[in-house]
């Protein structure tokens, strides 16, 4: 939170009555925001939007530390309007809390003024002038009349601050010195305007509490007044024993009560109420151990709340800390590792935030706390300290950390006992077994039986202990361990069926002991295990009733790793048992979580992590079971959702105006810019161990931009509306993916005003294992299904190209790409935006045949511009890019770099050709050796069309943003490094080996490769390849499709199409004649080794000649 205050207030125009929702900033603090009392005409005035006239705030607005001479300024329109303070009693609160100690820099009333006053004021300085003024009345006269009348209102609130400021100080005095002190530096409090005052305030109570109060302060200004201060004192002590008889001491015995009665909950409560009348300064001592003992039992929270209540009880443990380093005196080595274990506890079991952050966090912590304190002074909580700290590496698990775990587990446990203290003793052997049951090193086998006899240990424990929670958790542990266990290859059917049986009777005990309105995510996590042994056993109808209920409790928000399990394996059940709805509900619940649980992160790697593998599959295989229901939008979204996430964060500045947001909010515009840099920096140049909780402050900062006129959609959700506008009326766009129950394809068709429609197609019988049998060759176990793969002949062997693209045609081109085709056909649209996930991905599906109702051989290159694109939101910007761009043409070629291991001979002909199309002049073309890295980058930001001719590209196996060109002196220029500049590129050619290649097999769908590299940098169309091409065939490509877009003003997928089917089609005739007309191409014709005969009906048929080419963006 901050001190500075806004929300949404209608603003409303006298002159037409228009209303403007506007966010309106109620209270600022100018030492927090000095960027708002800068622009403070802003703050106050705008233009309707409806007639264009000047429209000014009722609203009143609460200025903080402007000056010293008025450090509270009431700032309304005029001077006749009622107090400010009646329509802001929940700002006045809010701020009170949040400047908390520095509450004392406030004293005294407001200062009331107008905005205009406060408007000139903002730019002069007050506290200069008032003085100036009280010294030498005729300065008034230097200034205007406005700012003469903010002054002349300060200078008359002094009296009134400095009076109101004893009197605050009178009421908080403990003692008669302390009275004597106040009234010798308050000398205002014994006049009779501060009599007059506080007897004000005694007319003005309304409760019995406040005419008490009111009516003590009034005595006490009259003894003071007269000399006796022993009188006021008596006075005062009578007002603190009331206090502490009718308020602090009935909230001090509830909690003390709580505590000794050991009831976390009532505990927490009591704590809150208690501290609620501890201002802050007083009794340190107090405050610290009541702020400390309710921050453990707001952690003992399992409830709905439970996550505000971690976030109270981080916020406690940060105060004790303040408090400790404020006050040495109350300072002491356990009362900081108590407060180290909580904050380390809470940070731990954190839902908000990055995961790794929160981690960090709680290590750190616990380490520094642990090497401060001397076990000898409090072995109980050294022994918890080393518990907690163990428990924290355990889930962090990195390479070392279960060892290290280990070591703090058992020296607790040197310490705790059965018989002291069976309830930590309990929690430690618990944690011990999960050290060892997660633990890669020695025999997995044996770390388990260690796991399982710890487990047991510590239920033995618990039950000992009378602790329920602690009880269940042993129960759930001993379930898992026993189940991973009866998993181990060599265990007999017997011994299997044995350890199942016993895992279910824990995890059942576990969730029986684990009621859904307490434990909700102990409860769900419970059933989950229940649902995972039931399926073990081929169980699926106990299995799917077992899912469902721990669904009822697990959700997105509580849980949603636990959530994201349980509708996985849901999911998988659901499809196998045909429950076509429940799967479908288990999908978008799937959606949900795994989304919250990768987008919690706050490095690109660890999001990536959460994404591969498993994750990339979740979106993929939950859209299915969507389409398979009929629920298209939901599956869409889905797919959205599940794509280009790193690549759409690299664009992320591109989706603002920080232009406009840099008028509106300078403070919040540094803070978007600031983040929108640590963003790109950390996938473009992640660090390891890097700790930034940037997706707690994204969140915070989207929240912020929401609320900001012309900002309130930042950061919005993939919509249909917007997936919509990315489809054009010719150019529908097409979902395509594929899993365990057959591929689908979702194409949304769009009217261009407005309307989007939706269809799917469901090829069962070409099912994600299929496809990958074709493309990988490899079965799931490792053993080979087919000699010819695809990924293997687009990565190794050439020569089987043809052949393995062949293979894919009955499966794809004729399940899948052909009822496409079809649908397409029918509705009468001449080009196609196709985004395919996952393995399909990676394969040139524009070139993919079939046979059609003639027995002819076609493909979707056929009829159909096809254009490629990460997702519709990348291709919905790159549109816009192509707009903005216009046709303007400033040529930039890059053409066989030199010195170079392996020279292409071939290449400068290349761009020789292309210039042959280009208007004269505005070009440049780097050849041989001036083909270095620093003149590219040097010449790439200005150029609207870029065509690379030199060695380049990337496998799909190749580490991400690895895929690089190759430049003079064989400098690459890599993925990550284009990925990171500015250009404003209409079309980038990258006709370099295997440019178009996605690297990262359980990445793909992140789609990040050479070509979606020049797409995060600002490019709007990029041709890129994705095999080595032969370098006539591609010359004569290349001369084509820019004869399409430089000759004839053709879009760049058509212009590629055009190309493309020209090549596949032209006999050698044909080709001869249209080299023969240009001279690159008949010198490269006489130098290359693709033998053209003349009597070859088509020499570059094959798809290996043409479709390595593919087009993405717009």
């Amino acid at each position: 939170m901050s001190i500075s205050q806004s929300r949404m207030e209608d603003w409303r125009c006298t002159y037409c009555g228009e209303a403007t929702p506007r966010l309106t900033w109620l209270a600022v603090d100018a030492r927090e925001r000095p960027d708002l009392i800068a622009g403070f005409s802003n703050l106050v005035k705008m233009e309707c939007p409806n007639c264009y006239r000047p429209v000014r705030r009722s609203q009143p607005l609460l200025v903080l530390r402007l000056a010293k001479a008025a450090p509270l300024i009431a700032a309304q329109a005029d001077d006749d309007q009622r107090d400010p303070f009646e329509s802001l009693g929940d700002v006045v609160a809010t701020v009170r809390s949040e400047l908390g100690d520095a509450l004392r820099e406030v004293p005294g009333l407001a200062v009331r003024v107008t905005f205009d006053e406060i408007e000139v004021g903002a730019e002069r300085n007050i506290d200069v002038d008032v003085g100036a003024l009280s010294t030498d009345a005729s300065r008034s006269g230097r200034h205007d009349s406005t700012y003469r009348g903010l002054l002349s209102k300060v200078r008359g609130s002094q009296q009134e601050q400095r009076l109101q400021a004893g009197l605050q100080e009178l009421a908080l005095v403990g003692s008669e010195e302390q009275l004597r002190e106040v009234v010798e530096r308050w000398p205002e409090i014994v006049t009779d305007t501060a009599e007059s005052l506080v007897n004000e305030h005694l007319e003005q109570a309304t409760t019995e509490e406040g005419r008490h109060f009111a009516t003590s302060m009034v005595h006490t200004v009259q003894l003071c007044r007269s000399g006796d201060f022993a009188g006021a004192w008596s006075v005062r002590e009578a007002v603190i024993r009331r206090f502490q008889e009718d308020t602090f001491r009935p909230r001090l015995r509830a909690f003390e009560d709580a505590r000794r009665a050991d009831q976390p909950t009532h505990l927490a409560r009591a704590g809150t109420a208690l501290l609620e009348v501890l201002p802050p300064g007083t009794d340190p001592d107090l405050r610290s151990a009541v702020a400390g003992l309710t921050a453990a039992a707001l952690l003992t929270d399992e409830g709905p709340d439970r996550s505000r209540s971690i976030e109270r009880a981080i916020e406690l443990g940060q105060m004790v800390f303040s408090i400790l380093d404020q006050h040495p005196e109350v300072d002491d080595p356990p009362r900081r590792l108590a407060t180290a274990t909580n904050l380390s506890a809470a940070f731990g079991m954190r839902p908000l935030g990055d995961p790794a952050w929160n981690l960090s966090q709680g290590i750190a912590y616990l380490t520094e706390a642990l090497d401060r304190f001397p076990p000898t002074l409090d072995l109980d909580s050294w022994a918890m300290a080393h518990t907690d700290l163990a428990l924290l590496l355990v889930n962090r698990g990195q390479s070392g950390d279960y060892d290290q775990a280990r070591h703090h587990l058992e020296l607790a446990l040197t310490h705790r006992s059965l018989h002291r203290d069976p309830q930590d003793w309990a929690f430690t052997q618990l944690n011990l077994a999960v050290a060892y049951s997660r633990t890669d090193t020695g025999d997995g086998q044996a770390n388990l039986r260690k796991a399982i006899w710890h487990s047991a240990r510590g239920r033995y424990g618990a039950r000992s202990a009378g602790d329920v929670p602690l009880l269940a958790q042993a129960e759930h542990n001993l379930a898992a361990q026993q189940f991973q266990l009866s998993r181990m290859t060599d265990s007999t059917p017997a011994h299997r069926s044995r350890l199942l049986d016993r895992a279910e009777a824990s995890a059942l005990e576990s969730a029986r002991l684990s009621p859904a309105d307490q434990s909700p995510l102990r409860f769900g996590h419970a059933w989950t295990m229940v649902g995972k042994i039931r399926a073990a056993r081929k169980e699926r109808g106990g299995a799917i009733e077992a899912f469902k209920a721990a669904l009822t409790a697990l959700s997105a928000d509580m849980g949603p790793s636990e959530a994201r399990e349980a509708s996985r394996l849901l999911l998988e059940l659901a499809e196998a048992e045909d429950h076509v709805e429940l799967a479908a509900d288990a999908a978008g619940r799937l959606v949900e979580a795994a989304a919250a649980v990768i987008s919690a992160h706050s490095r690109a790697d660890d999001r990536m992590s959460e994404h591969s593998w498993q994750g990339t599959t979740d979106f993929r295989f939950a859209a299915h079971a969507l389409v398979r229901a009929g629920r298209l939008e939901e599956a869409v979204m889905a797919l959205e959702l599940g794509r280009t996430r790193e690549l759409g964060l690299l664009m992320l500045g591109e989706s603002i105006d920080l232009d406009a947001l840099s008028h509106i909010d300078p403070s919040l515009h540094a803070e978007v810019e600031e983040l929108v840099a640590e963003v790109r920096a950390d996938i473009l140049s992640p660090k390891e161990g890097s700790t930034s909780d940037r997706s707690e402050r994204f969140a915070r900062i989207r929240a912020a931009l929401r609320q900001t006129p012309t900002f309130e959609k930042a950061f919005p959700p993939p919509t249909l509306d917007e997936v919509g506008v990315a489809a054009e009326p010719q150019c529908p766009v097409v979902y395509l993916g594929s899993a365990p129950k057959g591929s689908y394809c979702i194409i949304v068709y769009s009217d261009g005003h407005g309307s989007t429609s939706l269809e799917a197609i469901h090829a069962a019988d070409c099912d994600s294992q299929a496809i990958a049998d074709l493309a990988i060759g490899l079965a799931p176990d490792g053993t080979q299904v087919s000699d010819i793969a695809y990924l293997a002949a687009q990565a190794y062997e050439p020569e089987l190209l043809d052949e393995s693209i062949r293979l894919l045609s009955p499966l794809i081109g004729a399940k899948l790409l052909r009822p496409l085709a079809d649908s397409l056909a029918r509705r009468g649209v001449s080009s196609v935006t196709l985004i395919p996930a996952g393995i399909l991905g990676l394969m040139p599906l524009h070139g993919i045949s079939w046979s059609d109702a003639e027995g002819s051989r076609k493909a979707l290159i056929d009829d159909f511009d096809v254009r490629f694109a990460a997702s519709a939101r990348l291709q919905l910007a790159c549109t816009q890019r192509a707009h903005k761009y216009g046709n303007a043409v400033r040529f930039l070629g890059v053409a066989n770099p030199l010195p170079h291991s392996s020279p292409l001979d071939g290449a400068d002909l290349e761009v020789d050709l292309i210039e042959s199309f280009l208007p004269a002049g505005n070009h440049l073309v780097l050849e041989g050796e001036q083909a270095t890295k620093r003149r590219v980058l040097d010449a790439l930001p200005s150029a609207t069309h870029v065509h690379f001719a030199c060695h380049g590209g990337g496998r799909f196996f190749d580490p991400l943003l690895s895929a690089a060109l190759s430049l003079s002196d064989e400098e690459p220029l890599s993925a990550r490094e284009v990925a990171g500049l500015e250009i404003s590129a209409r079309l980038v050619v990258a006709s370099a080996c295997e440019t178009g290649v996605l690297q990262g097999y359980f990445e793909v769908d992140e789609s990040l490769g050479l070509a979606s590299a020049f797409v995060a940098a600002g490019a709007a169309g990029v041709v890129s390849t994705l095999w080595q091409v032969d370098d006539l065939a591609t010359a004569l490509i290349m001369s084509k499709f820019y004869e399409g877009i430089l000759g004839a003003g053709m879009e760049p997928a058509a212009a590629l199409r055009e190309a493309q089917l020209w090549m596949r089609a032209a006999d050698a005739a044909t080709i001869n004649a249209y080299a023969s007309a240009r001279e690159p191409l008949r010198v490269m014709r006489s130098r290359s080794q693709s033998a053209i005969a003349s009597g070859d009906s088509a020499p570059f048929n094959a798809p290996s000649f043409w479709a390595a080419f593919v087009f993405t963006g717009a």
